[in-house]
């Protein structure tokens, strides 16, 4: 890491040289490079993250340091170069997802609820640590797109009247309602009260 908390990517090449001064001495030298880990990952058309973001549809897909830095994120929004252990980003269902996969060093997942980067709308995270010697070296993370989850619930397994969703443990909608999409969707259910937005069974 660089004095400003920012990852580096650090590459060298060994360069040996013979000398003939005297005898047969071998001169080891090596030729390193460092460069900032956000400019080396940006995103570019087709880049693997871009390709596996596309594959599995997810909403993002982010690389944060062991320390909370963002250095990569597929769509660059607001969390881009956020620091996850710091406000507004600390006290986010993303924010206490890192926290927990670092001290486990396992996967994790958070529930959907409002997300500053998502301009309040209601996301949910997955992360999994990659370990170096036991310990989190980078997190990655994924965002959860809504569309897939009600593309999965709407196959109607031969239902023609009725409709499958899925309701969270404070009564919330976890994906979009079929028959009431105005009033029972995820997001309509977090603006809204369980009373009118979600489900009281």
């Amino acid at each position: 890491n660089e004095a400003d908390g920012r990852p580096v990517i650090v590459t060298y090449e060994p360069v040996g040289l013979t000398m003939l001064m005297g005898g047969a001495d071998v001169l080891n030298w090596r030729i390193i490079s460092r460069e900032d880990a956000a400019a080396v990952l940006a995103p570019k058309r087709g880049d693997i993250f871009s390709q596996y973001r596309e594959l599995y549809g997810y909403d993002d897909l982010l690389l944060a340091t062991s320390e909370g830095y963002v250095f990569y994120s597929v769509a660059q929004g607001a969390d881009y170069q956020a620091d996850l252990t710091r406000d507004p980003y600390a006290g986010t269902s993303l924010g206490r997802l890192f926290a927990g996969v670092v001290e486990s060093g396992e996967f994790g997942f958070a529930d959907f609820e409002p997300y500053p980067a998502a301009e309040g709308s209601p996301v949910a995270f997955l992360a999994q640590p990659v370990l170096q010697n036991d310990e989190p070296e980078v997190v990655v993370v994924v965002r959860l797109a809504i569309g897939d989850i009600n593309a999965i619930m709407r196959e109607q397994a031969g239902m023609e009247t009725g409709e499958m969703y899925l309701v969270g443990w404070d009564g919330r909608m976890r994906s979009d309602s079929r028959l009431s999409p105005e009033t029972h969707s995820v997001v309509a259910s977090f603006a809204g009260t369980v009373a009118e937005n979600g489900v009281e069974t």
